[in-house]
């Protein structure tokens, strides 16, 4: 991965410790992506938010210019060349095991099954408890790829990072994907699985980030309305929140955005 690539997603996933211990789950820095911001449930709870975060100077100036060049969001510019993507992830998916060479040495990786997907848990190398003991905690974390693509590299770097700097399992699943998954399939077992990580590892977070932002709240609301249920936090990092994608502020934001535009989203 290029250099300057590799920096931009350092700035924008970096993660601060959490105040409390106990809880210990990490606050992610927000940025803005078609659609949504990045929403802590505590704020909403207490009825406010902070302001959105001011577009520094790479992501509104080098950003656009990088975009530019690599034509990166070629995949969702239109909903031709989107559908034609969706037809060829769909005949040939890509791998999603975590990769060596972005897997940190200070975390060991298992792989179960659950409800016949695979469920990866990652826990810091150093502390690994029994899996009947419920006092590390554990983040359950849906990863993104507007609802079509696979997990990727950084995902997992990502999920590494959680794990070792924030002490607690991060439970990983491998969701099916459209068009072989679908909202009425996907989420019930989510909500399961979480439900299974609150029994095992006691305190649970829900995190998630684009698309897994927006099933990671969703199963947040299933939680709370249907078995009552309250997680001891959820980070949702870009969630995608306006699924119309009707609002305003899209055109504004989208010039910046890596990956997604509107169009092919849509699809």
């Amino acid at each position: 991965m290029p250099g300057f690539i590799r920096a931009y997603l350092d700035q924008h996933f970096r993660i601060r410790p959490a105040a409390d211990p106990e809880v210990a789950m990490p606050e992610v820095v927000p940025q803005r992506r078609p659609g949504g911001v990045a929403v802590n449930t505590d704020e909403l709870r207490a009825g406010g938010h902070d302001e959105p975060q001011p577009v520094s100077f790479p992501s509104r100036v080098l950003l656009p210019a990088l975009l530019r060049a690599t034509r990166a969001q070629r995949l969702f510019g239109s909903r031709r060349v989107a559908r034609r993507h969706l037809a060829a992830q769909a005949l040939r998916p890509r791998a999603f095991g975590p990769p060596r060479l972005f897997m940190r040495r200070d975390v060991v990786v298992s792989v179960d099954r659950f409800n016949g997907w695979p469920v990866y848990t990652i826990q810091p190398a150093y502390t690994v408890k029994p899996a009947a003991d419920p006092s590390s905690g554990a983040v359950v974390y849906l990863h993104g790829g507007a609802w079509v693509r696979e997990i990727a590299p950084e995902h997992w770097r990502l999920c590494a990072q959680i794990a070792a700097e924030a002490q607690v399992a991060v439970i990983v699943p491998i969701y099916p994907l459209v068009p072989f998954g679908t909202a009425a399939e996907v989420m019930p077992i989510i909500t399961q699985l979480v439900l299974q990580t609150r029994r095992t590892y006691g305190k649970t977070c829900l995190a998630g980030d684009s698309a897994g932002g927006q099933m990671a709240l969703s199963s947040a609301i299933d939680l709370r309305d249907k078995h009552g249920v309250s997680l001891a936090g959820t980070t949702l990092i870009s969630p995608g929140l306006d699924l119309s994608l009707n609002n305003p502020d899209i055109d504004g934001v989208q010039p910046h955005d890596p990956w997604l535009a509107r169009d092919g989203t849509r699809v």
